[in-house]
């Protein structure tokens, strides 16, 4: 019989939550939540809004998002970058940007070729909310 490797099943809330009752049932006072279960709380952010995660598992809403945030920090990036050359582009009077989340917020950005708005400081904005 061959056993194949299965991608694993990602966990629901409610299981989850029965991870975090089980280790406060059998927690010594006041010790730090293990990190296997910060990240069982943070993969559900795919999945289900923050304020749901931590209302379900009783935990801090600003905590929950630093744990989420760190785990999608700088050095681990989601996503791609594309970089354009203006300078084989042409004659461009003008450019639209969209970018969308991982939550699904998107942000579209029109601007003509003399525009002075700063690009980076909205994206950045955009990104860190």
């Amino acid at each position: 019989m061959k056993i194949s490797n299965l991608p694993a099943r990602k966990a629901t809330l409610t299981e989850v939550q029965e991870q975090f009752e089980t280790w406060r049932k059998n927690r010594g006072k006041k010790k730090a939540i293990p990190e296997t279960l910060w990240a069982a709380a943070t993969n559900l952010s795919a999945d289900y809004r923050i304020s749901e995660i931590a209302n379900a598992l009783r935990l801090n809403y600003t905590d929950l998002h630093r744990h989420i945030q760190s785990r999608t920090s700088p050095g681990t990036p989601e996503c791609a970058f594309v970089e354009v050359d203006r300078s084989c582009s042409g004659n461009v009077s003008g450019y639209m940007i969209e970018l969308e989340d991982r939550f699904g917020s998107r942000i579209k950005v029109s601007c003509s070729g003399g525009s002075s708005m700063n690009l980076i400081e909205l994206i950045k904005t955009f990104w860190c909310k």
